[in-house]
């Protein structure tokens, strides 16, 4: 069973015209997950609005906001139990690592600026990560002393914020992050 997951992470105030002519305000709820921003729907079936008419969280599906992709979010769900490199099937991914023994997570360094993965300690072996060749791992002077998920049941959220020549990923790491002390 796939598992859902929604966080809010912003709300919009916008005008809807309504069929006979009318303007009515609503407001957007955006879902994403942690540390992503807005729109990273899977399917675009569905969208949480309220208004004058409407309450938070109901569907309405099939409606386009001038433009606005907004949908039912999931995450594609990848589950390993062993050392990995990240690839193109764990691009938008919540990737669960799954073992008793410690597991690499190995950063790429050819993927693109904005693509992102989380990545959660599922098992009782700690989670570290090391940068592929050429890509590097920029942390807040605070955490620089970290290299792992910091315990069972947390997660982290990795993104490359630059790659100027496609072979170079800059990596963000933001959530739990640990020391390993």
């Amino acid at each position: 069973m796939e598992e859902e997951i929604f966080l809010v992470s912003n709300i919009i105030q916008k005008n809807i015209t309504t069929a006979d002519g009318s303007e009515e305000e609503y407001t957007v709820v955006e879902l994403s997950g942690r540390g992503l921003g807005p729109y990273v729907p899977l399917t675009t079936d569905s969208v949480a609005v309220t208004g004058p008419e409407y309450d938070l969280g109901a569907t309405y599906d099939g409606y386009d906001f001038g433009g606005d992709a907004i949908g039912h979010f999931r995450y594609k769900v990848n589950t390993y139990t062993e050392a990995r490199t990240l690839n193109a099937v764990d691009k938008g991914a919540l990737v669960l690592v799954d073992s008793a023994d410690p597991v690499v997570v190995t950063l790429p360094a050819d993927w693109n600026p904005g693509d992102f993965a989380i990545i959660r300690q599922v098992g009782a072996g700690a989670v570290s990560w090391a940068a592929d060749t050429g890509a590097t791992v920029a942390l807040p002077t605070t955490r620089a002393a970290h290299t792992q998920i910091a315990e069972q049941h947390a997660e982290i959220t990795v993104r490359v914020v630059s790659n100027t020549d496609g072979e170079s990923a800059v990596w963000s790491i933001t959530g739990e992050t640990g020391d390993g002390a």
